[in-house]
């Protein structure tokens, strides 16, 4: 077991803030163009936390929930991707979050779109 995690070591993200369930962000990613393989441009994704699995390992993703004007967007990030160039964590009021996944709040956005 330790061998495969010297292994993974290698590809580890340091360069990245830590992320806490409830936390609002902002993830720049890279999306390539279909005909050209070289050209790609930045898309930014701005959430709220939702959903974190895995912490610690390679392996570790998060899940992002979205309000916009008509629709819910929940997105899933690997923490680890080379396809993200950046996450800025976004100045909110700090409440306290007693639960460690958040899929209430979006049963709750849409309950109040209806």
């Amino acid at each position: 077991m330790d061998s495969l995690q010297e292994i993974n070591k290698q590809y580890f993200r340091t360069d990245l803030p830590s992320l806490e369930i409830g936390d609002i962000i902002e993830v720049s990613i890279k999306n390539f163009d279909k005909n050209e393989k070289d050209k790609f441009r930045l898309t930014r994704f701005k959430g709220e936390i939702i959903a974190q699995k895995n912490k610690g390992q390679i392996s570790y993703t998060f899940s992002v929930l979205k309000e916009s004007d008509k629709v819910v967007i929940r997105s899933i990030f690997s923490y680890h991707s080379p396809l993200i160039v950046e996450i800025e964590k976004l100045p909110h009021a700090k409440r306290k979050i007693r639960r460690a996944k958040l899929y209430y709040l979006e049963r709750k956005i849409i309950k109040k779109k209806d």
